[in-house]
C-alpha cells in the first residue's frame, strides 16, 4: 500500500437543474510519505445558486480537489471457483429484465401441463379401480349354481361324458340331484370330501365352503377378490367367484377333472415317466414364478393336494390368495398340511400368516421329493414318525436340521438331488427363487 494525491475534477455540470445547498470540502494535502497530513479539512455551505456563477463556479472547481489516500496493489492471484470471480447479478437480472420472458413462460406452462396431466390420470385410475372394487364382478348368487350330488355321481369319475350328459338333463330341466340317463355312475370312486361340485352357466365347478357365518366386505376383502379376478395364466386354477350370501359363503373356481397332483401320485396306477414329470414340474414352477410377480406375491399355502390337473393333464396351482377372505378363527389346520410348510413360517406363523416367496420354495421342494419318492412328503421317516413328532423336530431346529430323507431317491438325477439341498437350507435367504430353480432342473426338460 502506497499513498498518492489524486485530483477529482470538479462537475462541471453541478449547478445545471440543481438546486438547494452543497456541502464542499477544502483542499486537503497529503505528505509523500503516508500519513502525515499537511493542512486541515474544513467544510462550507455553498448555495446551488452560487454555482451558476461562472467566477464562483472556478473558484470552487479549484477547492474540489481532494485526497485519495491508498491503492490496492495484488500481490497473489486468487483462485475461484468456476470460471472466475462471482458475478454482482444474475444473467438474467434479478427480475429477469436481461432475458426474453417468453421461453422462460412456455418452459413453465408445459410443466403445469404435465403436472395437470399427470393428476388427471392418476385421479381417473383411482376413479375407475374404485369403481371395479364397488362392482363386485366377482360375486356369484348361489342359487344360479346347479349342485351336483356326489353321493350318486363320485368326483374321481366326473369326465367329459359325464359332463356333457349332465349339461343336457340340466338344460332340459332334469333334477340336479340325480345324474342322467346315460351318465357313467360307478359304484365306487374317490371321493373328494373338501368340496362340492356343480354347474354355473354351463361350467362344472368346485365349490370350496368358508367357515364362516356372515362376511363384511371391508374395502380390504373387495381388494382381495378383484386381485383373484385379474389373475390369468395357464398354470393357475381359474377364479371364477364367491359367495358371500350369509351362512352359504364360498369360493368358486374352475373344476379339474383328473383330481390333484397328490391323488395322482398315491394311484400306483398311473405310471409316471420321465416326459411327464417333467410337463408337470414345468407347469408348476411356471405358474408359481407368475404367481409371485403378481399382486398377490406368495401362495403361503403350497402343497400337492393344490396342485390340481385338467383334463389335457396340464397342472394348474390351487388355493392361493384369499388369505382375509378364508381366515377363520374357528377353523384349526390339519396337522398334516403343514408338513409342507417351511420351517420359520412354523416357528411363528403369526409373523407371515400370507407366508413368503422363499417358504412356497421350501414347499415346492418338499412336492419334488413327493414325485420323485411316490412314498409321501417326507419318505420313510412318515412311518418312524408321528405328524406331530416330525413337526416338533422341524421347528425345534435339529443340527442338522431335519429334512426327507434323499437316499430314497435313487432313481433321481444328481441334479435334482442338488435342487432339493438348496431349496430346503434352513436359512430362507440363502433359497433360491423360482427362476432359479428352473435353471436347477433345466436338464430335466431335455428328457
Amino acid at each position: 500500500m502506497i499513498g498518492r494525491v489524486k485530483e477529482v475534477h470538479a462537475f462541471r455540470g453541478v449547478a445545471a437543474g440543481m438546486s438547494d445547498n452543497f456541502l464542499v470540502d477544502a483542499k486537503v494535502v497529503v505528505a509523500k510519505d503516508w500519513g502525515n497530513r499537511v493542512g486541515g479539512c474544513r467544510r462550507e455551505m455553498v448555495k446551488a445558486e452560487e454555482l451558476k456563477k461562472p467566477e464562483k463556479r472556478q473558484e470552487y472547481q479549484d477547492r474540489l480537489k481532494v485526497a485519495y489516500d491508498r491503492t490496492l496493489t495484488m500481490k497473489k492471484v486468487i483462485k475461484w471457483l468456476g470460471d472466475g470471480p462471482p458475478k454482482d447479478a444474475p444473467k438474467c437480472g434479478f427480475s429477469f429484465e436481461k432475458c426474453d420472458r417468453k421461453w422462460h413462460t412456455l418452459v413453465v406452462g408445459l410443466i403445469v401441463t404435465v403436472v395437470l396431466l399427470v393428476a388427471i390420470l392418476f385421479l381417473f385410475r383411482h376413479y375407475r379401480y374404485e369403481h371395479k372394487l364397488a362392482c363386485l364382478l366377482w360375486k356369484i348368487e348361489m342359487k344360479d349354481v346347479k349342485i351336483i350330488n356326489t353321493e350318486i355321481l363320485p368326483l374321481g369319475h366326473i369326465n367329459s361324458n359325464t359332463i356333457q350328459v349332465y349339461r343336457q338333463s340340466l338344460f332340459a330341466g332334469g333334477n340336479n340331484d340325480t345324474p342322467a340317463e346315460g351318465a357313467e355312475t360307478p359304484a365306487e370312486g374317490p371321493r373328494m370330501s373338501y368340496c362340492k361340485i356343480g354347474v354355473y352357466k354351463g361350467n362344472i365347478i368346485a365349490i370350496k365352503r368358508v367357515e364362516k357365518r356372515s362376511m363384511d366386505l371391508t374395502r380390504s376383502l373387495r381388494k382381495e377378490l378383484k386381485q383373484m379376478r385379474d389373475v390369468r395364466h395357464e398354470n393357475l386354477l381359474p377364479f371364477i367367484g364367491a359367495s358371500v350370501d350369509t351362512g352359504n359363503i364360498c369360493v368358486l373356481a374352475a373344476y379339474c377333472a383328473r383330481g390333484s397332483l397328490q391323488d395322482v401320485l398315491q394311484n400306483d396306477d398311473v405310471l409316471l415317466d420321465n416326459m411327464f414329470v417333467a410337463s408337470l414340474i414345468a407347469d408348476l414352477i411356471k405358474g408359481m414364478i407368475y404367481l409371485h410377480e403378481s399382486e398377490i406375491i406368495s401362495h403361503g399355502n403350497l402343497r400337492s393336494s393344490n396342485c390340481l390337473i385338467d383334463s389335457r393333464w396340464v397342472l394348474q396351482v390351487a388355493d392361493f390368495g384369499l388369505h382375509e377372505f378364508k381366515a377363520s378363527p374357528e377353523s384349526v389346520c390339519d396337522s398334516r398340511k403343514k408338513l409342507w410348510r417351511a420351517p420359520e413360517l412354523l416357528r411363528a406363523p403369526e409373523t407371515h400368516p400370507r407366508g413368503t416367496q422363499k417358504g412356497d420354495v421350501y414347499s415346492f421342494g418338499i412336492i419334488l421329493y413327493e414325485v420323485f419318492g411316490r412314498k409321501g412328503p417326507w419318505g420313510s421317516l412318515m412311518q418312524t414318525f408321528s405328524v406331530q413328532e416330525l413337526l416338533s423336530n422341524i421347528t425345534s431346529g435339529t443340527d442338522p436340521p431335519l429334512r426327507p430323507p434323499l437316499d430314497a431317491l435313487k432313481k433321481a438325477p444328481e441334479y435334482v438331488h442338488r435342487c432339493l439341498r438348496e431349496c430346503w437350507v434352513e436359512d430362507p435367504d440363502e433359497r433360491p427363487d423360482f427362476k432359479l430353480v428352473r435353471i436347477r432342473i433345466k436338464e430335466m426338460q431335455a428328457g
